[in-house]
């Protein structure tokens, strides 16, 4: 190793208090009755500066030897490489264990279900909650005693929905019209509401016509909705979960994030938003806070309420679910703290069969169960 030293004693010495050997090196000169010459200080500080690189550039020489010979690596590569590939098939040996594992877990909770954790006293949020499945999760949570804030636009059918919360008991819920999409209304309402233990991003439009046909309007206003309020919301009460140490985020999705039809492109992708955030969520959180749990609710089309408009009509060979069904289900599945929830729970199964085969062949059994979705609002000679 070349070093370039002046002969100025005080700069080598300087040079050579970099030594990690420094200290031993200011005893021994101490002891002495007079300092070490330039020459004697340089021979030291090339005899460190070879000892600490020998090893590196040992290796180095290695590998350059072995790469100027055609079809051979050296030694200490193939031992790196073979420790390597022993630790990774070691680790899919372990993956394919826990599979297993996982799998007959699962089976075996279908006949003797888990123990669910308890709701009670538990302060809930819900978005879109002035009617259809936000008003009949609401009204679920009454019966598993949480208290509930109920938050919608709709300011008559947010309190209509307290009003029948509170009627099966009383002082359980309180109605909050805030506009989600709005990010400086969401700091008001964390400001005005008690801790959040459980978050459920409900709320949700719906549009239904061809990719020309459907407004701007309409796209723009079905993403700050259905995505974009998720974002808010959550890096809203977060960090009041983390800094609590418990806490659960859940959202409304739809069947549709995982298969498509024509006619709700940009519905349709708005959920595979929402889908794709909370599974990123879930492995943030699984390593970083453990404690914050993710559900998401995946039901088929539901029927809508008397009280809701219809955006759509559907026409399909698979019934639609309804929104006490779906509610249930997004409840259960909070209590046993499960990723995804799918309503009905086999059509996940079949969706993400259909992924699996070939693209003509997905095709004919989509025509087979048909999902035909026509627009109310082109019927009725508006603009979707």
């Amino acid at each position: 190793m070349d070093i370039n030293i002046n002969n100025d004693l005080l700069s080598i010495m300087m040079l050579y208090s970099l030594s990690p050997s420094y200290e031993n090196f200011r005893v021994a000169i101490e002891s002495r009755d007079t300092l070490p010459t330039p020459t004697e200080l340089k021979v030291k500080i090339l005899e460190e500066a070879d000892a600490r690189g020998n090893d590196e550039s040992r290796s180095a020489n290695e590998e350059a030897f072995y790469s100027k010979k055609q079809g051979m690596t050296s030694p200490k590569r193939v031992e790196r490489e073979i420790i390597d590939w022993t630790r990774f098939l070691s680790e899919v040996v372990y993956g394919v264990v826990l599979t297993v594992f996982y799998i007959l877990k699962e089976i075996l909770e279908l006949v003797i279900p888990p123990k669910q954790k308890s709701l009670q006293g538990e302060h809930v949020l819900v978005t879109g909650a002035a009617r259809g499945l936000g008003r009949e999760i609401c009204l679920r949570l009454v019966k598993e005693g949480c208290r509930i804030s109920a938050v919608d636009v709709l300011q008559d059918k947010v309190v209509e929905t307290v009003a029948m919360c509170n009627a099966l008991r009383p002082n359980c819920a309180a109605a909050y019209v805030y506009d989600i999409t709005d990010k400086k209304q969401i700091e008001a309402m964390v400001s005005d509401l008690d801790p959040v233990d459980i978050l459920i991003n409900n709320a949700g439009i719906v549009s239904s016509a061809s990719i020309l046909e459907v407004s701007e309007q309409s796209i723009q206003r079905m993403f700050d909705v259905n995505v974009m309020s998720h974002f808010w919301t959550i890096r809203a009460f977060l960090p009041g979960m983390i800094e609590r140490g418990k806490g659960h985020i859940c959202a409304t999705a739809s069947a549709a994030a995982f298969t498509q039809a024509e006619n709700i492109a940009p519905y349709t992708a708005t959920k595979y938003a929402v889908t794709g955030l909370m599974l990123c969520l879930r492995e943030e959180f699984r390593r970083a806070h453990p404690e914050i749990k993710i559900t998401t609710l995946h039901p088929f089309f539901i029927t809508p309420a008397a009280s809701s408009p219809e955006h759509w009509t559907v026409n399909s060979r698979l019934p639609d679910v309804t929104a006490v069904q779906s509610a249930n289900f997004m409840i259960d599945g909070i209590k046993k703290e499960k990723v995804t929830v799918t309503v009905p729970t086999h059509l996940y199964y079949l969706l993400q069969l259909l992924r699996w085969l070939p693209t003509p062949a997905g095709e004919t059994w989509r025509d087979i169960f048909y999902a035909k979705i026509d627009s109310i609002e082109k019927k009725n000679g508006k603009t979707p």
